[in-house]
């Protein structure tokens, strides 16, 4: 079975199409060649807004799955360069990068990540702050008391060595 894609035209079999459910057949009119071409393209245009676009169909996506409240206007404050001046980490001053992660990719230590400070609050306007991806993991899941002994192990550990005054 072939079809001819939207963007170049030619005629491919529907194993190069994408799924698409809203569509006749549940085929995507574009091929997988030609839609990845017009997202780096787009990414090349404006990163930034491509990341958050990116981002915001992801968290929707996580966040029905996992029932958790969430509120967009921060990602349309980070996109509209409120928050873009900030785009550091709350923890550790760490100049955090931006670049669009999938399958494969590993996330680097300085990649953007949003926290939400008390988890059962969700993704709220005020709940969620800007960490890198290394201070989201070290904090993940961790209680105030597992945090303060991993601080007080560090110190004496810092302090045995002569490293902390």
């Amino acid at each position: 079975m072939k079809r001819r894609c939207r963007k170049c035209k030619k005629l491919k079999h529907i194993s190069l199409f994408g799924t698409r459910p809203s569509n006749k057949g549940g085929i995507s009119k574009t091929c997988k060649k030609c839609v990845i071409k017009y997202q780096l393209h787009k990414m090349r245009i404006s990163p930034f807004s491509y990341w958050v676009k990116k981002y915001r169909r992801n968290l929707v996506s996580k966040c029905r799955q996992g029932k958790i409240l969430l509120d967009i206007s921060f990602l349309t404050e980070l996109k509209i360069g409120k928050m873009a001046s900030k785009l550091v980490c709350r923890c550790c001053g760490r100049t955090l990068k931006i670049r669009v992660w999938g399958r494969g990719n590993k996330r680097g230590d300085s990649d953007l990540t949003f926290d939400r400070v008390i988890p059962s609050l969700g993704y709220t306007r005020g709940n969620v702050h800007v960490l890198c991806s290394r201070c989201n993991r070290l904090k993940n899941n961790a209680t105030v008391g597992e945090l303060r002994l991993l601080w007080k192990y560090t110190k004496r550990s810092l302090k045995n060595l002569n490293l902390l005054v």
